[in-house]
């Protein structure tokens, strides 16, 4: 249904040409003798069309257009200009302004009605075309989130699988996760980082589950075959979470595959240096250490929060990102009450 907005200040001509365009178009037609309260009125509604006349006392029809053009999603609004004055460097100032077209008195009827059709024909299809894009957008975007909830679920379905095997290794994951989280809240990542990390954050070690359970479950010191069956986790758990195309599998992926990447190029399996590290496997790998150190292993004891801390800085700019190793000092204070 079309809707104008017809603005002038001499009532007469307001009447006329508001009963004009009813007969033409139909719908609904909106007089407005003062501009301002047109301008208020437009702030909260999208015409199909607006015709104004010059000649106002308050405020003229160029100024009036140069404010309905600065309302956001007004700019495209169609606008016809009428005026008794028959001058070209008002019609440019006119046009410049964001008038669409600009009519000398006295226009004929014929004219007149020519424009509004033309004008509101094309403004009315154009919100039909944007009407069918927002509904295709709002689809899509109601795909992706049942498909982004399918791959949460699967996800955590793998995290639950690990779990089955590794009890204390999932708990580990989770705590190493949620630090993560912390890190990167305070490392001002974006908001989407943030969620990413928060959602795929606990599956990062999922590739041991393709390590024999008696090397991950020896109390004896790793033989160097061990070792190198191990390290093979990281690429194997990138494997298991390329099963899906989607940006939360993917992220999940670089994190499993660069967790144990090194700042100082030392670590595997890539051999990977400062930078060149996703910024994710970087935050995935302070938190994880320092989550290790605090549980026992075959070759030492546990550590305290505090003695973890300290070994995680000695390691900055070695095996850590220094400003990541700079965050969890900020943050430790919360780090330490979540272990506590």
């Amino acid at each position: 249904m079309s809707r104008v907005v017809v603005i002038d200040d001499y009532e007469p001509t307001l009447r006329m040409y508001a009963a004009a365009i009813e007969k033409m178009l139909g719908g609904e037609v909106v007089p407005f003798s003062d501009p301002r309260e047109a301008l208020h009125y437009l702030n909260g509604m999208d015409p199909t069309l607006c015709v104004v006349d010059y000649s106002m006392p308050d405020m003229d029809g160029v100024e009036f257009v140069l404010e309905l053009r600065g309302v956001p999603g007004r700019e495209r609004t169609p606008i016809i200009m009428l005026t008794g004055k028959d001058d070209r460097e008002l019609k440019n100032r006119a046009l410049d302004a964001g008038v669409n077209v600009f009519l000398n008195k006295p226009v004929t009827a014929e004219e007149f009605a020519s424009h509004v059709r033309r004008l509101a024909t094309a403004q009315n299809a154009q919100t039909d075309r944007d009407g069918e894009m927002r509904e295709l957008k709002e689809r899509a975007e109601a795909a992706d989130r049942r498909l982004h909830a399918r791959d949460r679920e699967a996800i955590d379905g793998m995290a639950r699988a690990y779990a089955a095997r590794d009890s204390e290794g999932a708990a580990k994951m989770r705590l190493a996760s949620e630090i993560a989280v912390m890190l990167a809240i305070e490392l001002r990542c974006s908001v989407s980082d943030v969620q990413t990390i928060r959602e795929a954050g606990h599956v990062y070690d999922v590739g041991k589950l393709c390590v024999a359970e008696k090397t991950l479950g020896t109390t004896a010191l790793l033989s160097p075959a061990s070792r190198a069956a191990i390290e093979k986790h990281a690429d194997a758990g990138a494997e298991i979470l390329s099963i899906a195309d989607s940006k939360l599998f993917s992220a999940a992926a670089t994190m499993a595959r660069s967790h144990h990447e090194r700042w100082d190029g030392m670590g595997y399996p890539r051999k990977l240096k400062g930078e060149a590290i996703p910024l994710s496997g970087r935050i995935i790998a302070v938190a994880d250490a320092l989550v290790a150190m605090m549980n026992a292993r075959p070759d030492r004891p546990a550590m305290t929060f505090g003695h973890a801390l300290d070994q995680v800085k000695r390691e900055s700019g070695t095996h850590f990102d220094p400003n990541i190793v700079a965050a969890l000092e900020r943050i430790k204070d919360k780090v330490g009450q979540l272990r506590s």
